[in-house]
């Protein structure tokens, strides 16, 4: 199933958290050079700069920080379902509203950005969604990630990517990630761990990865 394939990536990421386990406080700013240079290449992407990285305790630690920067109580948020729990979750315990999309098995999970539009109003602060979906596996196409862009374009929002599973692809569908949508640069939040990849989810090693 390839949760093997990178098993030597793994072994030279636990290797180069020995020093900081030695350590007994961790660096106040968690900006710990080798694990972002880390994030950057297997990120391959070449706009992304060290500045661009938070390092966090685990997804879920990128999932809170992420939503409680940008959301406010009074707020809302729409969520593309099924989506991890915490981006239904964490806009609930802050007091804003969530308001869901939801991909029909019987259309083939096909998101219909029409109906995402018609949530969107002058409270409206972010989209987030899951690409490759959580739990179906389904990859958004070109047409639908540009149709996502145009709307956090047009709106002024924020658009939260949780890609975790990017390199848990099954099918011909090329990934796209929220990272190559040209004109949003700024309005894109990008959820990454190592927990999936390597199967590490005991040393929490997240990441929040945004040019905003």
């Amino acid at each position: 199933y390839g949760v093997f394939e990178d098993a030597e990536k793994a072994f030279a990421l636990e290797d180069s958290t020995e020093d900081i386990m030695d350590r007994e406080y961790p660096l106040e700013s968690g900006l710990v050079p080798v694990l972002i240079q880390s994030v950057i290449q297997e990120l391959a992407d070449k706009t992304v700069k060290p500045e661009d990285v938070i390092l966090v305790h685990g997804g879920t630690g990128a999932n809170f920080t992420a939503v409680s920067t940008i959301v406010e109580p009074g707020d809302n948020v729409i969520s593309i379902v099924p989506n991890y729990q915490q981006y239904i979750s964490i806009p609930k315990s802050i007091g804003a509203e969530v308001r869901d999309v939801y991909l029909k098995p019987e259309e083939g999970w096909i998101l219909n950005v029409e109906e995402v539009r018609k949530l969107v109003d002058q409270n409206t602060k972010a989209i987030m969604f899951t690409n490759p979906n959580n739990p179906t596996g389904y990859l958004y196409t070109r047409s639908e990630m540009n149709q996502i862009r145009d709307l956090v374009k047009k709106y002024d929002l924020y658009l939260l990517s949780d890609e975790v599973y990017r390199e848990f692809i099954y099918t011909k569908q090329p990934y796209i990630s929220a990272f190559h949508l040209e004109g949003i640069e700024d309005h894109v939040i990008l959820i990454d761990s190592v927990s999936k990849r390597y199967s590490e989810c005991g040393i929490r090693i997240g990441a929040l990865i945004t040019k905003n």
